[in-house]
């Protein structure tokens, strides 16, 4: 998320933590609490954020989801399930 720059990644993370209750190593366990962030601080170009969110994990974790759908929830559980190991977190 660093393509949105530090204040709105800041603001993304203090929204999570204090209106979703989740911390930053638990994102992708809660894809559905992510995205109601994006929308909460993007509004109405959140979609355009989900797609750049997709984007930096896709290219980060060399991810090929040609076969996949290309959503949040999916996206994160390929992370989740298959490149990080389960006693590690991602944080993103």
């Amino acid at each position: 998320m660093d393509s949105f720059g530090l204040n709105v990644k800041r603001s993304l993370y203090a929204t999570l933590t204090f209106q979703e209750h989740i911390s930053t190593d638990k994102i992708l366990s809660h894809p559905e609490a992510f995205e109601r962030t994006l929308k909460f601080v993007f509004g109405a170009g959140y979609l355009l954020a989900v797609r750049a969110v997709l984007r930096e994990i896709k290219k980060e974790f060399d991810i090929d989801t040609s076969s996949h759908s290309s959503t949040l929830s999916d996206v994160f559980s390929i992370v989740e399930k298959e490149i990080i190991p389960e006693d590690n977190a991602l944080v993103i």
